[in-house]
């Protein structure tokens, strides 16, 4: 009986056609089993709305000869890939079938581990560049009259809320990397326009995700449909591990419940796993950074927000390559004007060699990790980003597939400073000098925030161009405004010695006054000092562009005739 059992198993594993209860069955009863199998060893991650406790991410193996079947891996698995890179998505293993235990799962231990080996597939890490086709996979028995199984979007409804309303995964994605990735709805066997209905034929109320998935896989795998990605959307009442959605790193799986399928933030969030990165971190929240998708603090709602990723994650996933700029700054100093991403993406044409749109900042330490530097523009793709808007954003991260940390938001004036840098532990210094706003016509700008960098006492820089470094720096920029002096800046105008700039009287002495606070439709940045920048600004623009209470510049700016007295 024995032996026809283990014929049995593996027979079925070879042909490719077994399911996650079966194997469980199957897998109970291979005690002494000699065979083993080839899987590939992901980090999966899960997430949970703001103000929740974070989630841990675990291990999970595909077998691709199974049909990627994928096995939760439990045991002592930290000590195991203790010196493997998990995250890359290049690590395989095998795994002998007497390590698979009564639940379904890889177990390791003192006894199994010693029968595993890892190996390492040289495959590319997952590109976010070019043509994906993203499969969204309705687990919903329609014919049933228990409601918990069924999905509450309809195919059409999941169509348009992927790949069709205003902002959804393609149009952030399309937005955010300069139309360089297009998501694009799979297509196929039983496919209509991206989306697939499959039933679970069985109540997968409180069964793990990971079972379900692993069912559906084995009925596509006779389907011939064309995708890269696949999205499962299940019942709320499966077994979501604790978390609102699940994805594996640099992988093509990714699993929300009905609940959260519609939401920008999770399809978005659960999709840049898949290319390979962790979540940013903000104040002590793994979550936290309000700056982009990978933290979670965009709305959770059908609409969520126009924004993208943080400094950091934008590196990594190299769609503005050409206006990178990397500086070591126990070398050399450094000078240079950042560009928000909506303007590299539409206006770069303007940009030119002082014009970046991200910095890294490395050390040529083993114990500092790089910071990355961009000017978080409220513009174009990221017009309506969550938070520290118009500020340049300074955020920490080690690799390409590791967690950032958000470090600092710099005003105009304000000043970061990090001890410990380099080799000899100075302190690194940076400074945003200043914007330039955003001007087109006859001579046009890009906008952008001009930042200096330098090691204290070492490779000084400063926003006036002087040489002196007195070795009193401005304190940490989460603290306040402060000059290159220290001296505190929120107060009024100071230039760049910290010594007040503004010493006129405090009246207006019958000078022309613009309306405090005046900007037009478009935003803070079309202030009066945006049309004073050239006379035919006024006339091209002044009279036809209100605010939200509807004054124009030829009322509220002096420049343009306005203005009061």
């Amino acid at each position: 009986m024995f032996v026809s059992r283990a014929f049995a198993f593996a027979l079925s594993l070879l042909l490719c056609q077994v399911t996650a209860r079966e194997l469980r069955g199957l897998a109970s009863n291979q005690q002494g089993y000699k065979g083993s199998f080839q899987c590939n060893v992901k980090l999966t991650h899960g997430m949970r709305p703001p103000g929740s406790a974070e989630l841990d991410p675990f291990y999970t193996c595909q077998a691709k000869e199974q049909n990627d079947h994928t096995y939760f891996i439990k045991g002592d698995v930290d000590s195991f890939f203790e010196r493997e890179n998990v995250a890359s998505g290049m690590v395989n293993m095998v795994v002998p079938f007497s390590a698979i235990g009564k639940a379904g799962e890889i177990v390791i231990n003192d006894e199994t581990s010693s029968e595993m080996s890892v190996s390492y597939d040289r495959r590319r890490l997952a590109s976010a560049n070019g043509t994906k086709q993203v499969l969204v996979v309705r687990v919903s028995d329609e014919l049933s009259s228990d409601n918990r199984l069924k999905i509450s979007q309809s195919e059409t409804k999941m169509y348009f809320d992927i790949f069709k309303d205003e902002n959804n995964l393609r149009k952030v994605y399309k937005r955010c990397s300069g139309k360089k990735l297009n998501i694009q709805p799979a297509t196929g066997d039983g496919v209509k326009r991206g989306v697939i209905t499959i039933s679970a034929s069985r109540d997968i109320c409180n069964e793990s995700y990971n079972s379900v998935a692993n069912s559906i896989k084995t009925e596509l795998k006779y389907k011939n449909i064309q995708r890269t990605h696949t999205m499962f959307v299940m019942p709320d009442c499966v077994n979501w591990e604790g978390g609102e959605a699940w994805a594996d790193i640099n992988g093509s799986y990714t699993f929300i419940p009905t609940k959260n399928a519609s939401y920008p933030m999770v399809q978005v969030h659960e999709m840049g796993h898949n290319f390979g990165h962790r979540h940013s971190a903000k104040n002590g929240s793994s979550y936290g950074d309000d700056t982009g998708y990978m933290g979670n603090q965009v709305p959770w709602t059908d609409a969520g927000a126009k924004m993208c990723f943080n400094a950091a994650k934008l590196w990594h996933f190299g769609w503005s390559e050409e206006y990178h700029w990397t500086n070591k700054p126990e070398n050399f100093g450094l000078e240079k004007h950042l560009v928000g991403i909506g303007e590299t993406s539409n206006r770069g044409y303007l940009m030119s060699n002082d014009h970046k749109s991200i910095i890294r900042l490395e050390s040529l330490s083993y114990y500092n990790d790089d910071l990355f530097l961009n000017y978080n523009h409220k513009y174009g793709p990221n017009s309506e980003v969550a938070g520290d808007e118009n500020k340049v954003v300074i955020t920490e991260q080690e690799g390409r597939s590791s967690s950032s940390t958000w470090k600092a938001a710099l005003d105009a004036g304000q000043t970061y400073t990090q001890s410990g840098w380099g080799s000899n532990g100075e302190t690194l210094v940076v400074k945003n000098c200043g914007f330039t706003k955003s001007m087109w016509g006859l001579e046009p700008k890009v906008a952008s925030a001009r930042i200096i960098v330098y090691l204290q006492g070492k490779t000084y820089k400063s926003c006036d161009g002087s040489s002196n470094d007195n070795g009193n720096n401005g304190n940490n920029g989460n603290s306040g405004n402060n000059d290159n002096n220290g001296n505190n800046g929120n107060n009024g105008n100071y230039d760049n010695n910290g010594n007040n700039g503004n010493n006129g009287n405090n009246g207006n002495n019958g000078q022309c006054q613009d309306y405090p606070g005046f900007h037009d439709y478009f935003g803070e940045d079309y202030d009066c000092d945006w049309y004073g920048q050239a006379s035919y600004l006024c006339n091209s623009n002044g009279s036809d562009i209100p605010n939200e209470d509807g004054l124009i510049a030829n009322q509220a700016c002096c420049t343009c005739g306005g203005g009061y007295r």
